[in-house]
């Protein structure tokens, strides 16, 4: 498979070819600021507030009741919230050696395509381009929406068709604030950081005053009721590990990081164990306040949880607290999703109009409006929650894959240039843990599971025809080649510079 470090007139698929690029591209000034490159524009600040940012949604907010639901007591659910925070730390180490090996943009699909070739990574870009990336943003979105909007009407529900016009604002927003500036979106997702600590600071004091003010009856017995059935125990790990998802963010972008070497790995140690640490201790308060039965019987434990306290703070303060973490969420997801886009296309993977870059922001504004689009598409489908289910088992299988390869990459490898090299024990824990649930969601809901893998092979039909195969109608090779040329003229963008800079790619 060729990749887009070969000049643009090799390009060897005609369906995704570019086609005449606009005269213009090819004329570029002396000065470096003219090359057609994504910028290193993040520091440690900015990649310690994306890592945060893409992990902190509302996820905190809702999932400690399916935890409980499936281990049943105080003492199992720390375990998992702990666990869950040991797992993605060993998998953000392990995955700290991959970017700091490949620098380029798109995360597991980059490591992927590096790893085992097309195919494996072409069925994750598959499936994430097309189903669960766009299908979680629009969910986040409309989770701002619903709690912003909450305390405006005395039931707490908002006309759907109001909630989602919102939901479409916030998305078109942060689309264009990200094709604007990549500097401003950090800038503002710094800000995000700060507010989501802030919020869950604010629930830690609360149950730690509680807890001084002699508030410890729900702590007699940490272990009673608890449940050890190996399967139960999974799914609390999914539902756990799905607010821990994002801890890999940093990797997607890691070709607009400064010193991307000693960055990346910082950024993990800074962000990673103050998130775990925090999960841990808004548990803890939520513990505090509520009973498991009362925990289980709310859809809205942070709401319920700040009833407890105040009237105010229960029907204002925390609603609002979940949808700017929703919101920070998003803005990050916009950025990070669209970078997969991007690295798919200059491996012919999507069109390759998706991998080209606005001459005036060096940003992928093409991948951006693409993913804005199919999100938007998505806010008008019901139920898409049910689809992004699955995902929590496919990222499990994509997991467990990354750090294969990295093994794998050892052994085939030996002599490649690693800045960063970390102990196999790393990749070879974190696989096992993704192994493990893998296993046992197919014993306890096999069909679920299963069909989470006939998504992901549809992709295989969509591969041999149009990238294994290479080939479609002239008439249709006509047509991407006006769209290429009419996205170039719309978004003012063209071809990145291969210049020898993006020979990791």
């Amino acid at each position: 498979m060729q990749g887009k470090s070969s000049s643009p007139n090799n390009n060897t698929n005609p369906r995704f070819s570019n086609g005449s690029t606009l005269e213009s591209d090819s004329k570029k000034k002396d000065d470096s600021s003219s090359i057609v490159k994504l910028r290193k524009e993040i520091g440690l600040t900015e990649a310690v507030s994306i890592v945060i940012g893409s992990i902190i949604g509302s996820g905190i907010f809702i999932t400690p009741k399916d935890v409980v639901a499936n281990v049943g007591s105080i003492g199992m659910s720390l375990v998992v919230w702990v666990g869950c925070g040991i797992m993605s730390i060993l998998g953000a180490i392990a995955y700290a050696e991959l970017g700091t090996t490949f620098p380029g943009s798109g995360g597991d699909y980059h490591y992927l395509y590096k790893s085992f070739g097309c195919l494996p990574a072409f069925l994750l870009l598959w499936v994430s381009v097309f189903i669960f990336l766009p299908g979680a943003d629009a969910i986040l979105a409309i989770s701002f929406a619903q709690y912003v909007t909450s305390p405006l009407f005395p039931n707490g529900d908002a006309p759907e068709s109001a909630i989602k016009l919102l939901a479409a604002a916030v998305i078109i927003f942060f689309t264009w604030l990200n094709c604007y500036n990549v500097r401003l979106a950090t800038k503002v997702q710094n800000a995000f950081m700060v507010g989501k600590i802030l919020a869950l600071v604010l629930i830690i004091l609360t149950g730690v005053a509680a807890l001084c003010m002699g508030r410890v009856e729900n702590f007699s017995d940490v272990w009673a009721n608890s449940k050890y059935d190996p399967g139960k125990v999974a799914l609390a790990f999914y539902s756990a590990a799905f607010t821990y998802e994002g801890w890999n963010a940093l990797n997607f972008v890691t070709e607009e990081l400064k010193n991307p070497n000693r960055n990346l790995p910082l950024a993990i140690w800074i962000s990673l164990p103050l998130v775990t640490f925090i999960y841990c201790m808004v548990n803890v308060a939520y513990f505090v306040m509520l009973t498991p039965e009362e925990i289980l019987a709310t859809d809205a434990i942070a709401n319920t949880f700040g009833n407890k306290v105040t009237h105010f703070m229960g029907t204002t303060v925390m609603p609002l607290c979940v949808a700017m973490s929703s919101l920070g969420c998003l803005s990050v997801h916009i950025m990070t999703n669209a970078r997969v886009i991007f690295a798919g296309s200059r491996n012919y993977h999507t069109p390759s109009m998706l991998s080209m870059l606005s001459t005036s922001s060096m940003t992928p504004t093409p991948a951006l409006v693409f993913l804005a689009v199919v999100t938007l598409i998505y806010l008008s489908i019901p139920k898409v929650s049910q689809l992004i289910e699955l995902y929590s088992f496919v990222y499990s299988l994509v997991s467990l894959a990354v750090a294969a390869g990295l093994i794998y990459l050892r052994w085939t490898k030996p002599d490649l240039h690693r800045p960063m090299k970390v102990s196999l024990f790393f990749p070879i824990s974190f696989g096992i843990i993704c192994l493990f649930l893998i296993i046992l969601p197919l014993y306890v809901d096999p069909i679920k599971q299963i069909i989470a893998i006939a998504i992901l092979l549809t992709g295989l039909p969509v591969h041999y025809f149009f990238v294994k195969k290479r080939g479609l109608p002239a008439a249709i090779d006509d047509f991407t080649r006006n769209v290429t040329i009419l996205v170039q003229k719309l978004f003012l963008s063209a071809e990145e510079d291969t210049d020898g800079s993006l020979s990791t790619h």
